[in-house]
């Protein structure tokens, strides 16, 4: 008879260590985060000056309705993923964490280290980005733009695609010539999936730190399966 500790990994003391890094280092970001990407949060008089004028957004949003669309050009469309791309690291300091942490992918194993690093640096960016759309306000003035906000949110998911895909070179290319592809897929997921989900949660929460949330408990979930 085979007897063993099905616990006994999970409670080693380099395993909660790690963990615990982790959480700090999550922690960390997050109130990084909300002070590089927080909302704007109006007074109590400006609170005020927006309701005398929500009668006047209703009249906009009734004129917007009756505007037919136009036909987009291509190049509109190719200025929108510029434009989005080049929004979400608007922060200088937060372009220059998520270089270290694609650095990562070079020297350190990639499903334990750096591609959980890269998942989290690129959570919060990712989340203010596809929230700054989403304000009923905002999206009012879209449907006057001849890109659409469906086009708007396509056009934020290539550019936060695009964005991983280029921050994933180094572990691309560590991969490679160690002949171990066997991440390939854990990077295409994570270059393609979180920009999707953080578009389609700030989508439906209107916010972004609710994307937030469930990233992070996502990022974790995917952490703690590591081998």
């Amino acid at each position: 008879t085979l007897s063993f500790d099905a616990r006994s990994g999970s409670l080693s003391s380099a395993y909660l260590v790690s963990r615990g890094l982790w959480l700090l280092a999550a922690v960390a970001l997050v109130l990084f985060a909300g002070l590089t990407y927080s909302p704007v949060r109006p007074s109590f008089k400006s609170a005020q000056k927006q309701a005398k004028t929500r009668a006047a957004q209703t009249a906009v949003t009734a004129m917007a309705v009756d505007l037919k669309p136009v036909a987009v050009p291509s190049a509109s469309l190719f200025a929108t993923i510029i434009s989005e791309a080049r929004l979400l690291f608007s922060s200088r300091m937060w372009l220059a964490l998520a270089v270290i942490g694609a650095g990562l992918g070079a020297a350190f194993d990639y499903r334990m280290i750096a591609g959980p690093a890269l998942w989290l640096l690129m959570i919060f960016p990712l989340c203010a980005g596809a929230a700054r759309w989403q304000d009923l306000s905002v999206r009012t003035f879209l449907t006057t733009s001849p890109v659409s906000p469906l086009a708007r949110m396509g056009a934020f998911i290539v550019a936060g695609a695009v964005w991983m895909a280029i921050l994933h070179l180094p572990a691309l290319g560590h991969a490679v010539l160690s002949g171990d592809v066997t991440d390939l897929r854990d990077m295409g997921l994570i270059t393609i999936g979180v920009p999707v989900l953080a578009a389609l949660l700030a989508f439906a929460s209107r916010g972004q730190t609710a994307p937030r949330m469930a990233l992070l408990v996502v990022w974790y979930s995917y952490l703690s399966t590591a081998a």
